[in-house]
């Protein structure tokens, strides 16, 4: 199997930036619904994903990669918050092992947030930015921007993304939190 390419990593890392976009005053904890719209590219890309068999998605399991549900040109992705999560007031500090990216200069008002998110590993650097706005206590929209190189090739990223609240319960769906103790 090949290895996921960098253009996965890419919308999945906007998945990591929801669960740190939500230190925030006022969004609720519980079950989440996030869509973020892919170019076409990505979403053939992302189907062709949705498309491996057992054995290859549990070895991208296994790698940290749970694969989004596609609709249309959009990745629809559960996150479950916490309280705590929610309470902090700051986005999640990963490991090098757990992300080639990093959060800087993180703010965030009653009305949204922003964050710098810079990546610096040997197969992928760059820098984006990340804006988002509360629109209630239930939902927020976000735009995600990044440019850089991934092994070496130039790419340049633009994602647009909305979230919901679906309800307190999470049931099965395990917070999103790197930066949590284990």
């Amino acid at each position: 199997m090949k290895t996921p390419g960098i253009s996965l990593t890419l919308p999945l890392l906007s998945l990591a930036l929801f669960a740190g976009s939500s230190y925030a005053a006022g969004i609720k904890p519980g079950l989440w619904e996030m869509t973020v719209a892919v170019d076409p590219k990505q979403a053939e890309m992302m189907a062709k994903m949705s498309k491996l068999t057992p054995e290859q998605q549990e070895q991208m399991n296994k790698m940290g990669i749970k694969l989004p549900q596609m609709q249309g040109n959009s990745m629809v992705h559960k996150v479950c918050l916490t309280k705590e999560m929610i309470e902090r007031d700051q986005p999640p500090v990963m490991s090098k092992e757990q992300s080639m990216c990093q959060p800087k200069n993180f703010s965030k008002s009653s009305s949204g947030y922003s964050v710098d998110i810079i990546c610096d590993s040997p197969d992928f650097k760059g820098s984006g930015t990340s804006r988002g706005t509360f629109v209630n206590q239930e939902s927020f929209t976000s735009v995600y921007d990044f440019k850089g190189t991934a092994r070496g090739r130039p790419i340049t990223q633009h994602n647009e993304s909305s979230a919901k609240w679906l309800g307190a319960d999470c049931g099965d769906v395990k917070p999103m939190d790197p930066s949590a103790k284990k």
